[in-house]
């Protein structure tokens, strides 16, 4: 399986790789799952270099203010990929967790730490 995680781009200045998505690598990496870390805040193409990847698991992980971006990048994966699943994690899908689910665009909603859940997915 193929994973993928992206992080929407978000104006807050924040360029470092958020640490949750790289637990997340460092699971799968474990696990013998390949994944890879697409980064919209320090890459202006992550985008275009996640659909090219062609992923069968897309984690999203956003904040709030990113969590538009992030519904905009789940519809373009589906649009690509349509039997791909899309995840959404991270604070927006921690704290509103069921507004998160019933965007038409997300498969799954992970709240708080998902490294194991995340892996069962797979």
């Amino acid at each position: 399986m193929r994973v993928a995680l992206y992080v929407p781009y978000s104006a807050d200045g924040h360029t470092t790789p958020p640490l949750g998505p790289l637990y997340l690598l460092a699971v799968l990496e474990r696990e013998g799952i390949e994944g890879r870390l697409f980064d919209a805040r320090s890459d202006a193409r992550a985008l275009d270099r996640l659909l090219e990847y062609r992923a069968d698991l897309v984690g999203i992980s956003a904040v709030t203010p990113a969590f538009k971006r992030g519904l905009r990048a789940a519809v373009a994966v589906k649009a690509a990929s349509p039997r791909a699943l899309v995840a959404f994690g991270g604070p927006h899908s921690s704290a509103l967790p069921g507004a998160t689910l019933a965007e038409p665009c997300v498969d799954l909603a992970l709240v708080g730490e998902s490294e194991r859940s995340f892996v069962e997915v797979c």
